[in-house]
C-alpha cells in the first residue's frame, strides 16, 4: 500500500495525503498550498513510526505526544523553526482531512488576506493574523452562516479557531482588536519603548 493509493476516508496518514490529493485534482487547493503538508505528514509520521506509517490510526494518536517525539528524534538534523513549521502543517492537513470526513465534503481555501499598513492604526488587526508566517495561509469556509474559520497557530503550538467574516468593517476590528488586548499576558510583555523614543537613544542612556 503506498500513501497515494490510500483510501481517502482512512483516519489515516495515508488517508491525509489521498484528501490532499484531491484537494490538489479537484481545484480545491493549488499544489503550493498542498504540498507543504503532504512533505510534513511523511517526514514526521515516517519518522516516528517508520515501516508502515501511512497505515497509523489517528484516532490513537496524541497528536502534541507525537509531535514531542518527532522533535526529539529529529531535532540535531532539522532547524527548530522547520519543526515547529512540519507541525503546524501537519495539524492542518489533518483538520482538512477530518473536515472531509465529518462534512462528508472538502475543506475550502482562500489566500490569507493581505493589507496595507494604515499610519496611526492599530498593529493588532484579527485581519492581519491570517496573514502572519505564524498562521496558516488558508482559511475554511463555514457551511451556512457566511463566516470564515481562520485556523491560527499560538506560540505554545496549540490551534484555535477565530469564526469571522471575510471581511471586517474598520470600527469592528478595532473592538475586536481592543478585546484582545484584554487577554494579554503581561507576564510575558517584552517592555516596549516609549513614544518617540529610538533604540539608538535608549542605548546611549
Amino acid at each position: 500500500m503506498t500513501a497515494q493509493l490510500a483510501d481517502i476516508n482512512s483516519k489515516t496518514p495515508g488517508g491525509v495525503l489521498a484528501n490532499g490529493e484531491y484537494l490538489i485534482s479537484k481545484g480545491y487547493a493549488t499544489a503550493a498550498q498542498i504540498n507543504p503538508w503532504k512533505t510534513a505528514v511523511q517526514k514526521v509520521f515516517e519518522a516516528v513510526d517508520g515501516e508502515g506509517w501511512e497505515r497509523v490510526d489517528l484516532a490513537t494518536v496524541d497528536l502534541d505526544d507525537y509531535l514531542s517525539r518527532f522533535r526529539t528524534l529529529v531535532g540535531a538534523q532539522y532547524k527548530a523553526e522547520s519543526v515547529t513549521a512540519y507541525g503546524r502543517r501537519v495539524r492542518n492537513a489533518i483538520e482538512a482531512h477530518e473536515h472531509y470526513l465529518t462534512e462528508g465534503r472538502p475543506a475550502m481555501f482562500r489566500q490569507g488576506a493581505k493589507r496595507e499598513k494604515v499610519p496611526g492604526k492599530a498593529e493588532a488587526s484579527v485581519v492581519k493574523l491570517s496573514a502572519k508566517e505564524t498562521a496558516p495561509q488558508t482559511a475554511i469556509a463555514s457551511r451556512s452562516d457566511g463566516l470564515m474559520d481562520y485556523p491560527f497557530v499560538l506560540r505554545d503550538g496549540r490551534v484555535v479557531t477565530l469564526r469571522l467574516p471575510s471581511r471586517l468593517h474598520s470600527d469592528d476590528v478595532n473592538r475586536l482588536s481592543g478585546f484582545l488586548r484584554t487577554l494579554q499576558d503581561d507576564g510575558h510583555e517584552q517592555r516596549q519603548l516609549p513614544a518617540g523614543t529610538s533604540h539608538r537613544s535608549e542605548v546611549a542612556a
